[in-house]
């Protein structure tokens, strides 16, 4: 622990804080702000969920001084996973710990150094090839990368033109459908695996298209990065999406195939996808830095009333 007491402890939502306190008790009195990027209620298990790991949270949300979710939907679906999990229990429902911790929370989103560094948009030269279609996310089932790899294996037989960059974080224990596309889609992969960031953002910078099939997003830093690079978004009308991008960026779950062929078509004539989306990430670049320090500035301000 710091010789001097801190002015703030900003903990992640996997921080349980009543525990932390009762490992260092000179915290407790140290204004507390919990944030959440992650969500237990909600996080779509392949097997039987443990709402242990959610309870946890909400009695560490409920003894913060306040809470931060990155998004809206991140704030409405814990506490509605939460009144769900209370109710189940058969007496002693402690419901109060939702209504304390709700009085307490906040919505800020994520400050992207993207944003912030204020990059061009570089040009696309028309690839005869066709477009550019990457993948950014996580190589996990909670992404869904069967049903993107299905769409994109099923317009490859149509005979429609593209190219494939499948980046994002490779797990070790990954969906084997992402070993199988590097056969049925090898004549159109470009790129296969996770590269050093530099290299990320230059293949971010030549993309037209970057799909999300996700079943679990409370904000997408990654989608965001293509997004703010050029890239055309292509995204779920669900989750933290809906709140993030214009309906005209959003597909209803399982119409990714028409769509996408649709814009490989346009592509083909001639028609550019790739372009300046950055109206979209603007809010996370300066104004957010100052929507933080507001809000950690407000909580000075109440600790020095105090």
């Amino acid at each position: 622990l710091p010789v001097e007491r801190p002015q703030l402890l900003f903990a992640s939502s996997y921080v349980h804080l009543p525990d932390l306190w009762a490992l260092a008790p000179s915290l407790r009195s140290v204004p507390s702000v919990l944030y959440f990027h992650e969500n237990q209620f909600a996080y779509p298990s392949r097997q039987e969920p443990d709402h242990s790991y959610g309870f946890q949270q909400l009695i560490a949300a409920a003894a913060a001084q306040r809470c931060v979710f990155n998004s809206k939907y991140i704030l409405e679906s814990f506490f509605a996973g939460a009144q769900d999990v209370l109710r189940r229990l058969p007496d002693a429902r402690p419901i109060y710990l939702i209504e304390q911790a709700r009085k307490r929370s906040a919505v800020l989103g994520l400050p992207l150094q993207c944003v912030l560094n204020e990059s061009h948009i570089a040009s696309r030269a028309h690839h005869p090839d066709g477009p550019l279609i990457v993948w950014v996310h996580r190589w996990e089932h909670d992404k869904d990368p069967e049903s993107f790899f299905a769409a994109l294996e099923d317009l490859s037989q149509e005979g429609l033109g593209f190219r494939l960059a499948v980046l994002g974080q490779k797990t070790k224990r990954h969906p084997e459908v992402f070993d199988r596309l590097q056969q049925s889609l090898s004549k159109h992969i470009v790129h296969f695996g996770t590269v050093e960031e530099n290299v990320n953002r230059q293949l971010l910078h030549q993309a037209d298209i970057a799909p999300s099939t996700a079943l679990h997003e409370f904000f997408g830093v990654a989608q965001m990065e293509a997004t703010h690079a050029g890239a055309q978004p292509l995204v779920v009308d669900d989750l933290a999406y809906r709140e993030l991008y214009p309906e005209r960026f959003r597909y209803p779950r399982g119409e990714l195939k028409p769509r996408l062929r649709m814009l490989i078509e346009s592509y083909a004539a001639g028609t550019s996808l790739a372009g300046d989306y950055r109206e979209i990430t603007a809010p996370f670049g300066r104004p957010m830095l100052d929507r933080y320090e507001e809000f950690l500035g407000s909580l000075g301000s109440a600790q020095a009333e105090a």
